[in-house]
């Protein structure tokens, strides 16, 4: 088991801390390849600093964002009902380009007891 450190914007913290949010996404980039199932992800809100800590339970690679949200039910991403669901969300954070290079990584997380 390793413990990973990652920041996180308020409203995916909140997401998480609720249990409305069940996979963490990212680029699947040389830090993150270094994620396993099994391992620790502590959270920090960037703005007030609190930390949140998960079990990751399995990572999904995909080639990028259009093909994850493809195949995830948006509900487990985050997203409301009826809420407007679109890949190009996480294209303000990883451009095509980076997407392309390192793929992405959908990672399922349960809250740690």
């Amino acid at each position: 088991m390793t413990l990973h450190k990652l920041d996180l914007r308020p409203t995916p913290f909140s997401l998480i801390k609720t249990g409305k949010k069940k996979f963490e996404l990212r680029l699947y980039d040389k830090r993150r390849r270094g994620i396993l199932p099994g391992d620790v992800i502590e959270f920090t809100n960037q703005i007030s600093g609190e930390k949140l800590a998960v079990d990751v339970v399995s990572l999904h690679i995909f080639n990028d964002f259009k093909q994850l949200y493809q195949s995830l039910n948006p509900l487990t991403l985050g997203y409301e009902v009826g809420e407007d669901v679109s890949y190009k969300d996480m294209e303000q954070y990883y451009p095509q380009e980076r997407q392309r290079a390192y793929k992405v990584v959908a990672i399922k997380i349960t809250l740690k007891d």
